[in-house]
């Protein structure tokens, strides 16, 4: 009975991995299972039960704790995703903005300049716009 029950000492980087608590619980379920079938004896019945109520008042109040630490984790990094997207999202727009913007300006700075070449090139223009040639 002494050999069936294998003791396995996690160390505390692999104790936080989900994985190795499934394995942990797999173990400890697997092992009550193999007592229960050689005999149930009293000492095995006290065994199964204390450790059943250990892990109810032990052990499921920190996992649920540490789920609801990890849950509230993902949530605040998820909302400054949404807030770096959503800045992103209004910097594009800005320079977008601005882009026409530019283009607008150069669009009529380049008519402004077409209108004075014409004015230029007409002799009865230069003397209208002899300031602005620079004629």
């Amino acid at each position: 009975m002494q050999g069936l029950l294998r003791h396995t000492k996690l160390s505390a980087s692999e104790s936080s991995t989900q994985e190795a608590r499934k394995d942990a619980t797999a173990k400890l379920m697997e092992t009550a299972t193999k007592m229960m079938k050689n005999g149930a004896t009293p000492d095995v019945i006290t065994f199964i039960e204390t450790t059943i109520t250990e892990v109810n008042q032990n052990i499921l109040g920190v996992i649920v704790d540490e789920h609801f630490r990890d849950q509230a984790l993902i949530d605040g990094l998820l909302e400054r995703f949404d807030t770096a997207v959503q800045a992103m999202e209004d910097a594009c727009a800005e320079i977008a903005q601005k882009h026409t913007d530019r283009n607008t300006a150069s669009m009529l700075h380049k008519q402004c300049r077409q209108g004075e070449a014409i004015d230029c090139a007409n002799p009865e223009g230069v003397k209208r716009n002899w300031n602005i040639c620079g004629a």
